[in-house]
């Protein structure tokens, strides 16, 4: 517990123990943070010292744990909402614990709940800082239940199945039998103060109830730390991302949101032709989803060739128009991520075609899109591990060059989310999260 207290935590234990109970004893870890007021976004987390990339930021222990192993929904009167059987039990956790201590209180309610963001204590960031450490004066406050269940709206994560919840990351899950997990949601103080944004440069997961927080990028000292609250849903289009974050209450204004708010014309209309092609609703005749439905169906290579043919006319004009701005390129990449499903249409087409030369751009390009948007997200890292393995079955025997760069590519990024492990629990790593993205297909 003295080493992970500061930050060293062993792979073995973390990521390839057997099962266990969902209450694990980690020490909690906070690394060069502070919480700080952001103008316009309330108080959010920023780094006192530079980070590398892939540096451990933080180890959030839970505040209170809301766990239910049935399915079901409640309805909650105070927040107009529906929540399933976690959020409902944390909730009556919370207002247990708010009424038998008083610190406690505080540190619930400092967090931000959209009718009342006075309680954020903007005036004092001495106050936030200590939300986090829970080195708070006590203060006896009257406990509010509708409060209450507003916070755990706005501020919890989980494995439940409301807006918040978290998706399971293909490594974790190699612990666990996914069939037989139960919802899971808590209240992290500390995560909590991390703003969102569509371009994160950090990231979290959970490890049983335990949030571990690494930096997706080198950042500077002063630099906000974010994090994407909407999953794996980042690519989509800017409006869909806008209603989604209204659950949380605010519209987000991060870069990325900003940039594609102002899109010039010509790229906006070549983004709606793709999308508009690879709709399921409806799927038009002679789009390039009923292209590739059709080709799937026949298995004809003269069919994926076609449907290759489509998407390259349409990313054509996309780059064409691209060309004509003055966006920059990790700008670009952004508007490129949100018809990511272009780009993976055409590597299901050049797999069926044993292109590799072409398979093995289009990997390039998918897995760059993917580290200039959210770099170390759960999705970066199983697509960066389902390229090996989608070029090695391709490759033939030859082209082993090229095989043996995108396994170092895929370990990279894998040491970005996980941290360092030696090159056997790499090389088991790999395995894992590989064999959970095709369980994962194969569901699909």
């Amino acid at each position: 517990m003295l080493r992970q207290s500061k930050g060293q935590f062993n792979p073995q234990q973390l990521y390839f123990g057997s099962h266990q109970p969902q209450h694990v004893e980690y020490a909690s870890y906070t690394g060069p943070l502070t919480v700080k007021l952001i103008a316009g976004q309330g108080c959010g987390l920023v780094l006192t010292a530079a980070a590398r990339k892939g540096q451990l930021l933080a180890v959030c222990k839970p505040l209170a744990v809301g766990e239910s192993k049935h399915a079901g929904m409640v309805f909650d009167h105070s927040t107009g909402c529906m929540n399933d059987m976690s959020q409902a039990d944390l909730i009556t956790q919370l207002i247990s614990l708010c009424s038998s201590n008083s610190t406690t209180q505080q540190r619930v309610y400092a967090l931000y709940d959209h009718a009342d963001n006075a309680c954020r204590h903007e005036e004092d960031a001495t106050f936030l800082q200590g939300v986090s450490t829970g080195n708070m004066t006590p203060q006896r406050l009257s406990v509010d239940s509708a409060k209450v269940a507003r916070l755990v709206k706005y501020n919890a994560f989980g494995e439940g199945k409301s807006h918040n919840a978290t998706p399971m990351d293909p490594l974790v899950m190699a612990k666990h039998e996914t069939s037989a997990r139960h919802c899971m949601c808590a209240l992290y103080p500390l995560l909590s103060m991390a703003n969102h944004s569509c371009c994160p440069n950090s990231q979290y997961m959970l490890i049983n109830d335990v949030a571990f927080v690494r930096a997706g990028k080198d950042l500077k000292k002063g630099e906000e730390v974010t994090i994407s609250y909407q999953g794996n849903q980042l690519q989509a289009h800017v409006q869909e991302r806008q209603k989604a974050t209204q659950n949380w209450g605010f519209h987000c204004k991060c870069a990325r949101c900003q940039a594609e708010m102002s899109i010039p014309s010509g790229v906006n209309k070549a983004l709606q032709t793709i999308r508009a092609n690879l709709s399921s609703s409806p799927c038009a005749p002679g789009s390039v989803l009923a292209s590739f439905r059709a080709a799937n169906k026949s298995s004809s290579t003269r069919d994926y060739a076609k449907v290759v043919q489509q998407v390259q006319l349409l990313l054509n004009e996309l780059d064409a128009a691209l060309a004509e701005t003055v966006l920059s390129d990790q700008q670009k990449g952004w508007m490129c991520f949100t018809v990511l499903s272009a780009y993976e249409c055409c590597r299901t087409c050049y797999e069926h075609l044993q292109d590799f030369q072409a398979l093995h751009q289009v990997w390039q390009t998918i897995l760059r899109l993917h580290k200039s948007t959210s770099p170390a997200s759960d999705y970066h890292v199983r697509e960066a591990v389902t390229a090996v393995y989608s070029l090695h079955a391709t490759c033939g025997g030859t082209h082993q060059h090229l095989v043996r760069n995108a396994i170092k590519q895929a370990e990279a990024v894998m040491a970005l989310r996980y941290g360092p492990m030696s090159d056997a629990q790499m090389q088991q790593a790999v395995q894992q999260v590989a064999d959970r993205a095709t369980d994962l297909q194969q569901r699909q």
